[in-house]
């Protein structure tokens, strides 16, 4: 009885119907191109909403509901690859042919798909550096002089050093403070060393 039948929409209107365990609907990890891509439209427009629809099933409750209203809302209208009802595994019971069609035509989808270039993505900003600190800049941003796309790694080899209290980052050669040692601090978990 844990589990649940939402819908994800844009303006009001459903694009996908889903089910599953209450973190589901707020997942993106295992979707099809299309769903992902509708959902991405919608956030840019600030459309998109999660809704959902019924809680407390069973897994077979929330198959057959999400089956029902499937076809009450019409497959075409909708992003998703198959009538539901069955679990997350869209291509059970489909024939080789079938499969194989699917592999072929997200072979399409991905290779028609725009790549991204440098510094474009879902949070507008992107890594410079000067060999010896990296920036983050915003998209449309002017790369300061002397500064090259990318991030670059540590150049010093570092250590740890701690006052009991607190712990940091410092390179090799620096001499620690006074009352400070190498090491880190002991981490607790309600007043007892781990």
């Amino acid at each position: 009885m844990r589990y649940v039948v939402y819908a994800w929409v844009d303006d009001l209107t459903p694009f996908y119907i889903g089910k599953g365990l209450p973190n589901r609907p707020y997942e993106s990890k295992s979707r099809n191109p299309h769903t992902l891509a509708k959902k991405k439209s919608s956030l840019t427009k600030g459309t998109f909403s999660v809704i959902i629809l019924l809680t407390h099933l069973t897994n077979d409750q929330a198959c057959s509901w999400e089956k029902k209203l499937i076809s009450e809302i019409g497959l075409e209208s909708l992003t998703n690859f198959t009538e539901g009802g069955d679990g997350g595994n869209t291509q059970s019971g489909w024939s080789t042919e079938r499969k194989e069609e699917f592999r072929s035509l997200m072979r399409t989808v991905n290779s028609n798909r725009p790549k991204q270039s440098y510094g474009e993505g879902s949070s507008n900003t992107f890594w410079v550096n000067n060999g010896e600190k990296n920036r983050r800049l915003k998209v449309g941003t002017e790369v300061p002089e002397g500064y090259e796309p990318g991030r670059t790694p540590h150049l010093k080899p570092y250590k740890w050093i701690t006052d009991g209290k607190d712990s940091r980052q410092v390179p090799l050669d620096y001499p620690p403070p006074e009352g400070w040692y190498p090491g880190q601090k002991k981490a607790h978990y309600r007043g007892k060393p781990l």
